[in-house]
């Protein structure tokens, strides 16, 4: 006769251990799960911020580099204008554009000078009734005096047969052939005749022009690293984050 065995009876109390330690690993699982993604995002962020952080640095040098750049044409312009002593022709010098010079660190910008001729004060307000502005209206261009016409004798201090004395006044400054340097007009005598501080030192029908102590030249240098056809700006591309621009302006 077979002896039956005795059956075991089930420890709750064992069950109970084995689903927690489940509970557990699972909860480590998906703590470690999530400590990677938290730092992948955190060492992506510090990546996406140190090149932020480079990309803006470079920007800066490059508009510091600009600005120098600038700098270095308003400088030239100057010395253009000035010591040639172009003024003496009341004439702003042609537009220039140049690259900076090879193996310096301004050499990846071309910048562009620019002359314009100021018809009213630096301050807007409007010069007294006896000193004009600007006695002669421009050229087309924009740039040039428009002659005024009137008869010189040579070693006489007088012009004549001027169309309009009206828009003169005594003491603008008088160019033109058969003019002397720093000649100016020492009197309008009628509507056609006026007088010179220095006599002319030639004769005939000459186009002379007249300019006060209130006129102004306005200087602009522009450098950017892009330039279109060699000139600065390059409005096309002025959107490009690799852009880079600078404009200064002086009036003398």
């Amino acid at each position: 006769m077979m002896q039956k065995l005795p059956t075991q009876a089930a420890d709750p109390a064992s069950g109970l251990r084995l689903r927690r330690r489940s509970r557990q690993r699972g909860f480590s699982l998906f703590s470690a799960i999530f400590l990677l993604v938290m730092l992948s995002a955190l060492g992506a962020a510090i990546v996406k911020v140190s090149t932020s952080s480079q990309i803006g640095a470079a920007i800066e040098i490059q508009g510091e580099r600009a600005y120098q750049a600038a700098r270095a044409g308003i400088e030239w312009g100057l010395y253009r204008q000035l010591r040639i002593d172009n003024l003496r022709n009341e004439n702003c010098a042609a537009v220039t554009s140049f690259a900076l010079p090879a193996g310096t660190t301004l050499s990846n910008f071309t910048v562009t000078v620019t002359c314009q001729i100021t018809r009213t004060p630096v301050d807007g307000v409007a010069p007294p009734t006896n000193q004009l502005a600007r006695a002669s209206p421009l050229n087309p261009d924009g740039l040039t005096l428009k002659p005024l016409a009137g008869t010189l004798v040579a070693g006489v201090a007088e012009v004549n047969n001027l169309a309009d004395t009206s828009i003169l006044a005594d003491g603008m400054i008088v160019r033109g052939p058969g003019i002397a340097r720093d000649t100016r007009i020492l009197n309008v005598t009628g509507p056609n005749t006026l007088t010179l501080t220095v006599p002319a030192t030639l004769g005939g029908v000459q186009n002379l022009t007249y300019m006060s102590d209130l006129d102004r030249y306005t200087l602009r240098s522009t450098a950017c690293n892009q330039p279109l056809a060699g000139a600065c700006p390059h409005a096309a591309t002025s959107n490009d984050p690799d852009y880079v621009q600078r404009v200064l302006e002086v009036r003398f």
